[in-house]
């Protein structure tokens, strides 16, 4: 099978023509045909693998056909022409310069510049054919990614979104967002406003509340709620480093925000107990004692025990041990405030950071919990009786010691506390 480039000769002039296809033959090129109008013409390229016509302007009594045939050929089969003329003057070529023809040669045509002609037209081409294909599969993927897609002209104007920008925001079309504007964003930071300016990428996490784009009538959309989106903004530049519009790729990540956020959250809680872990204690109090190391705010550590843990587990289960954990819990969170922090230390210990205790409240807190005690003991909730040791100390921003200084000495109180000895 012959795979050289087939040649269309569209030329009225028999000789002209011949002489045309064994020059073309010579340089190894096939001619699919020579054809003397248009429907010969025509004929010819839906029945043959043509990729060049070299045509002569002058087709149909003597008229400029050919430039109108030319754009006929383009339009049905995208197919690459070179017009021939022996006319030079200017109106013929303006005419043939607004065409989508690859040039004219000017008869009598020379061997040299006619190979020339063709070898560079079809080389042009064979390149326009893979920008298109490439183009083709660019607004495949662009269409069909997951990810939200926005094109921003140079000015910060909206000219382009596909479908999952679309759907991400509730919107039918693009005219249902193009009122917005990247530089008039309010979500959009001021820094990153300032480094897009500079041209550099940026990434970075904004929130988009549908409420408030509504109240403004940047977006027509019914959809409610609040999305947690990541960004990033790429400028885009040509070669003469002139800023041609800004590409931003958009995720919606409000998902995995709450995921993340109750990864946290169960990081620094216990699950039995629903309290604070040691992990969340310390990390709250460390930054209530930076608080009150710059406002004297005073702060007070408490340490509990629950008495018999042990005894409870070894006479009544483990299930029965898990009940006593969770009914002191209930004794902290009737004892103290919902501005203290409350934790399940570890084990059969708790501790409590008292935030902006005043001095004197330790008798009343002692009370109260013995108070709570005795009415879980009275509701017979338990196997066992629940009892509670506990100890506490303050924290003294001058001092320079840590939470955990202040945790150990009110451990040792609890334990004096157990023992009788206060």
């Amino acid at each position: 099978m012959d795979t050289a480039p087939g040649i269309l000769i569209v030329e009225d002039e028999v000789l002209v023509a011949e002489n045309l296809k064994v020059t073309i033959e010579d340089a190894g090129y096939r001619v699919t045909g020579t054809a003397r109008n248009r429907n010969e013409a025509m004929d010819t390229l839906r029945a043959s693998d043509t990729d060049l016509v070299l045509m002569d302007i002058l087709l149909e009594d003597g008229k400029c056909g050919g430039i109108d045939l030319e754009k006929t050929i383009h339009e049905e089969f995208r197919t690459p022409v070179i017009f021939l003329t022996a006319l030079s003057d200017r109106e013929t070529l303006d005419r043939a310069k607004e065409s989508h023809s690859y040039g004219y040669l000017l008869k009598p045509i020379h061997e040299k510049e006619l190979l020339i002609a063709i070898e560079t037209a079809l080389k042009r081409h064979n390149l326009e054919k893979a920008l298109r294909l490439s183009e083709e599969k660019f607004r495949s993927i662009y269409e069909a990614s997951p990810i939200g897609i926005e094109l921003y002209g140079p000015d910060g104007r909206l000219t382009q979104a596909n479908n999952a920008c679309l759907r991400m925001f509730g919107a039918e079309d693009l005219d249902d967002v193009q009122v917005f504007n990247l530089f008039d964003d309010p979500n959009l930071p001021v820094e990153v406003r300032e480094l897009l300016l500079k041209g550099e990428t940026v990434r970075y996490e904004s929130t988009f509340d549908f409420s408030t784009v509504r109240d403004q009538k940047r977006n027509r959309t019914a959809k409610r709620g609040t999305l947690t989106l990541d960004v990033l903004i790429t400028p885009l530049t040509g070669r003469s480093k002139r800023k041609e519009g800004y590409l931003v790729h958009i995720q919606d990540i409000t998902s995995r925000k709450i995921f993340e956020n109750t990864l946290r959250e169960l990081s620094l809680t216990d699950q039995l107990t629903g309290l604070y872990n040691r992990r969340g204690f310390l990390k709250l109090a460390s930054q209530h004692a930076a608080i009150a190391s710059r406002t004297g705010e005073p702060l007070t550590v408490y340490f509990l025990d629950l008495n018999g843990m042990k005894r409870i587990n070894d006479l009544f289960g483990h299930g029965e041990g898990d009940r006593a954990l969770i009914l002191t819990a209930g004794v902290l969170r009737k004892t103290f405030r919902n501005t203290d922090v409350l934790a399940r230390w570890g084990g059969d210990e708790f501790a409590v950071l008292m935030v902006d205790a005043k001095k004197g409240w330790e008798e009343s807190v002692g009370n109260r919990l013995s108070e709570a005690v005795e009415e879980v003991n009275a509701e017979g909730r338990l196997k066992h009786p629940l009892g509670l040791s506990w100890g506490f100390s303050s924290y003294d921003p001058g001092e320079g010691e840590s939470i955990e200084d202040v945790v150990s000495r009110a451990d040792q109180a609890m334990y004096r506390h157990k023992r009788g000895d206060s």
